[in-house]
């Protein structure tokens, strides 16, 4: 969400923008309640991450941030290719993005900040932004497959102890900014 999003967000609900997510673009994605529950009761120094990218057949770059505990991990499955996802990871990269994990089915929430470094995120910017409408379409197309595989617990390497993963937890980040433009029938217009 972007900052002005976190702020209707909260003002939905009644509440203040707390002060660390003000001016912050957030990452939100949800969690099994034995995953949420390890993740919230540690130090965030405790917490092991990983960032990745990796390319579909039809030339689609994703971001994958992996935020692991022990052998659990969430992820996050950014399409590079989508101009508002870019847009948070030049926020990421600028250090202006924060995290918010749920837990699933359940109303306790968790606010984490992103100790990526600009030199580990701002490469991924250099991936190619798709206009044309067809390729976006493909693009689109095969997000299902890119889900599929990023959900299989060995998918993303550990960046915790040795072993082998135990549990995934994946929230994809939707690529609203590229359907809108195919439906609209035109390209991403920066």
């Amino acid at each position: 969400m972007a900052p002005h999003e976190v702020t209707e967000a909260f003002a939905l609900r009644g509440e203040l923008v707390p002060p660390e997510l003000k001016g912050q673009w957030s990452l939100c994605g949800s969690a099994t309640k034995a995953m949420f529950e390890g993740f919230r009761t540690l130090a965030p120094r405790q917490l092991r991450l990983r960032l990745s990218v990796f390319t579909t057949a039809s030339g689609g770059a994703y971001l994958v941030l992996t935020h692991q505990l022990g052998l659990r991990q969430h992820r996050f499955l950014l399409p590079l290719w989508d101009l508002r996802v870019r847009e948070g990871v030049k926020a990421l990269s600028a250090g202006k993005l924060t995290f918010m994990l749920a837990q699933e089915d359940g109303e306790l929430a968790m606010v984490f900040s992103s100790s990526f470094k600009p030199a580990e995120v701002e490469p991924v910017l250099e991936y190619d932004l798709p206009h044309d409408p067809e390729k976006l379409l493909r693009l689109v197309h095969e997000m299902p497959l890119a889900v599929q595989m990023l959900r299989q617990l060995q998918a993303v390497p550990t960046c915790g102890p040795p072993g082998q993963i135990e549990e995934v937890a994946l929230s994809v980040l939707m690529p609203v900014h590229a359907v809108l433009s195919i439906v609209r029938g035109g390209g991403q217009k920066a």
